[in-house]
């Protein structure tokens, strides 16, 4: 079987975190927008769509080449169906019907995020109009794709695979109507609170913008709750060197230092949630100072 090599993966992982931490502090204020024809200035698009090529031929197959489902059907019995263990078993899962329309939206949304990093660090003062324009296609194309899809899979009783076979009229009508539906209801809440509350606009853009996107957040939602406590308790076990149903191979050190970051990130994002909700009542229904307000939302909410 064909091994990839592990350096462009460690490259690639090296290149995101040094993004993170170097990349200097960018002001939206201090930033232009040229069109000039300097080399230098296209240097992120060119970085970016490379690091995007590594990612979808390198990362995302080795990412899915170990996958598994569980379904809990009594307390502490799961069942578990192993889809990949290798890269070629992955690659057969990626060319599934329609997998290819969900792949392709998340590379492009991690292109123009990766344009951005790399204007942030190449030239954080300037950035060219053709990086500004990718950035948002990139970006906006996705962003319009997650609710439409996200909301006909939950209101279909088809899986994928049937719901691919079948009539691509049928389909492409359901999907049109549903996509009407869903910027009605997004643009009548952003017009009322756009004329009825005149010196609040922009928290009805955030209303109007929370609806559109509300099919994605219930799905991702009912996905991380179903998951959450088999998850946190098996990759605890597995931070602790155990076979357990959902990872039956032993794990090694890698697997082990994968699962305590795992697991930190599940104890995490429930008090993250707690936190942003607690937040935006106490900003939205207290009585604090605008200042106080800022200082809460600019360095991390109540908790931060």
């Amino acid at each position: 079987m064909l091994r990839y090599p592990v350096r462009p993966i460690s490259a690639i992982l090296l290149f995101l975190l040094s993004a993170i931490v170097i990349a200097p502090a960018a002001s939206a204020a201090g930033s232009t927008i040229t069109t000039s024809n300097e080399l230098v200035l296209f240097l992120p698009i060119i970085l970016a769509l490379i690091i995007t090529l590594m990612l979808w031929k390198l990362l995302l197959p080795t990412s899915l080449s170990s996958l598994q489902v569980a379904f809990e059907v009594d307390d502490g019995l799961y069942e578990v169906h192993r889809l990949t263990k290798t890269r070629a078993d992955s690659k057969d899962l990626l060319g599934l019907p329609r997998v290819g329309l969900g792949i392709a939206a998340y590379l492009m949304a991690m292109a123009g995020i990766l344009i951005l990093i790399t204007e942030l660090l190449i030239i954080p003062s300037t950035f060219h109009a053709a990086s500004v324009v990718m950035m948002v296609i990139l970006i906006a194309l996705p962003v319009l794709y997650s609710p439409l899809e996200t909301l006909a899979a939950q209101l279909s009783k088809k899986s994928s695979v049937q719901e691919a076979g079948g009539s691509w009229l049928m389909r492409f009508i359901k999907r049109f109507i549903l996509l009407i539906l869903l910027f009605t209801v997004t643009l009548a809440i952003l017009l009322y609170g756009w004329n009825a509350h005149p010196n609040d606009r922009a928290t009805w853009v955030v209303y109007a913008a929370l609806v559109f996107m509300s099919p994605t957040i219930l799905a991702y939602g009912r996905i991380l709750g179903a998951s959450w406590n088999m998850l946190l308790v098996n990759k605890w076990r597995s931070y602790k060197g155990e076979q357990t149903p959902v990872n039956p191979d032993e794990p090694g050190r890698l697997a082990r230092l994968n699962s305590i970051v795992l697991v930190v990130f599940l104890v995490t994002m429930p008090i993250t949630a707690m936190n942003g909700i607690f937040t935006v009542l106490y900003v939205a229904l207290g009585d604090a100072s605008p200042t106080t307000q800022q200082n809460i939302l600019n360095y991390g909410g109540l908790l931060g």
